[in-house]
């Protein structure tokens, strides 16, 4: 009957609602990073989507690589906080992460404005971060007196993973 009915309009409908959902998940991701952003010193330079700690390439697919060349993260690869089990149930490989390369000004506090974007993030409704194990994310670089910006880099992990279409 009626029940029936609105399973089979359901399951119509999902695939449906997970597109809308994937599309309006990017900006509100980049508005977050935004927000939670320090208001000086330290700025993102890169935004890298990982699957199982590594880099996802946009154009993969693309002949012999146009456009997919993407470095090597230079942190070695940090293992998720979540179990893989919890991959499964998107049926797929999935971006599961994110890597954020940036860099940040010679200021008087130095590196701690990384740590304080760290402590910003550990808010987000988007990432799965435990705020006492910052190093398991933070990869700072030390700062010295021949430089005015230092890189830094955040491996973060997405509270719910997004399926690679």
């Amino acid at each position: 009957g009626v029940r029936k009915e609105a399973t089979t309009l359901d399951s119509l409908a999902l695939p449906l609602v997970n597109a809308v959902n994937a599309r309006s998940f990017w900006p509100q991701l980049l508005e977050d990073l935004n927000a939670r952003l320090p208001k000086e010193n330290i700025w993102i330079t890169e935004l890298i989507p990982l699957s199982n700690g590594k880099p996802v390439l946009a154009g993969a697919t693309a002949a012999a690589g146009a456009g997919a060349i993407v470095p090597e993260p230079v942190a070695s690869p940090i293992t998720p906080a979540r179990p893989v089990a919890g991959r499964a149930q998107s049926g797929g490989p999935a971006i599961d992460g994110l890597l954020i390369r940036g860099l940040y000004l010679w200021n008087p506090r130095q590196q701690e404005v990384v740590v304080d974007y760290f402590k910003n993030l550990a808010g987000s409704p988007f990432f799965a971060i435990d705020p006492k194990n910052q190093q398991k994310v933070i990869k700072p670089t030390m700062p010295n007196n021949t430089e005015w910006a230092f890189p830094y880099e955040l491996q973060l992990d997405l509270k719910q993973p997004l399926p690679l279409p």
